[in-house]
């Protein structure tokens, strides 16, 4: 049986969902959930979404990416 050639995983389409349908939905907010999903569609690599809340608000500040690098 042939081996299946290793793939890293991304959570780009699961930030990409969360922001358009949570944090960053509506027509107002269209330019930067743009802005945000151009920079995860140009990498390969895993995101942390930085969220502040106040009285149960959950506003959209940073995305940070994690880049993994091969060590021999």
């Amino acid at each position: 049986m042939p081996k299946k050639a290793l793939t890293k995983n991304t959570n780009g389409k699961i930030i990409k969902n969360a922001l358009q349908n949570v944090s960053l939905a509506g027509e107002l907010q269209r330019p930067i959930r743009d802005e945000v999903n151009t920079y995860i569609d140009s990498n390969q690599i895993n995101y942390v979404v930085l969220f502040k809340g106040v009285l149960g608000r959950t506003d959209y500040r940073a995305l940070y990416k994690q880049e993994y690098t091969e060590q021999d």
